[in-house]
């Protein structure tokens, strides 16, 4: 059985963006279930740029920004434009995730037509392709990194709490929003400790 694989690895697929430092378009599609070829609504919906070289150095894949909205009644989402820092060459990819169901990586990669198909599978396959989603923890996207992903983690910690898994240290129910947790609390530290330097020079 096929599960999904890190999302930077479809992106290769896809041909790079070409983007600059300074603004990009707003981005619109759908989400359809392929089983039936109908809308799929309330999917959560992730577009993640990736840049290669993200060790500086051009043998690792990072991941500048991220962003998560949740499509509509009719399958529908929208990400907005902005300002952002991405460089030349890096490239956005767009996938989702919606309890029960699982990409469908059969079909051709199109950021604005994400097509998924129910999940079938044992509930230690299903756990074991939620790890994708955890790589999202390691963007460096923004300051609201963790206000971006608590929607998204909290329904993958929802579901994950309903498997019967074979006990792991890898896998416990709560880990998506604990991992954020830990990644607010060393904000929160840095910032502290910026305080206190600021304090500490005047």
């Amino acid at each position: 059985m096929m599960t999904f694989r890190f999302p930077a690895a479809l992106a290769l697929l896809a041909a790079p963006l070409i983007a600059s430092c300074g603004p990009y378009l707003p981005l619109e599609g759908v989400v359809i279930d392929t089983s039936t070829g109908k809308p799929l609504s309330d999917a959560f919906v992730i577009s993640q740029w990736t840049t290669q070289g993200g060790d500086g150095v051009g043998s690792r894949l990072g991941c500048p920004k991220v962003d998560v909205v949740k499509a509509d009644g009719q399958g529908r989402y929208r990400f907005s434009g902005g300002f952002t820092s991405v460089l030349y060459g890096d490239y956005r990819v767009v996938f989702a995730y919606k309890a029960g169901y699982d990409p469908d990586s059969s079909k051709p990669f199109n950021n604005e037509l994400v097509q998924m198909k129910p999940f079938k599978g044992t509930d230690d396959e299903r756990a074991k392709s939620f790890g994708s989603y955890g790589s999202l923890r390691a963007c460096r996207s923004s300051e609201d990194l963790v206000k971006i992903l608590t929607p998204l983690y909290t329904a993958l910690d929802e579901e994950a709490a309903t498997l019967v898994v074979t006990p792991s240290p890898f896998f416990r129910p709560g880990s998506f929003m604990f991992s954020l947790r830990q990644i607010e609390g060393a904000r929160e530290d840095e910032r502290r400790f910026e305080e206190e330097q600021k304090r500490r020079r005047r």
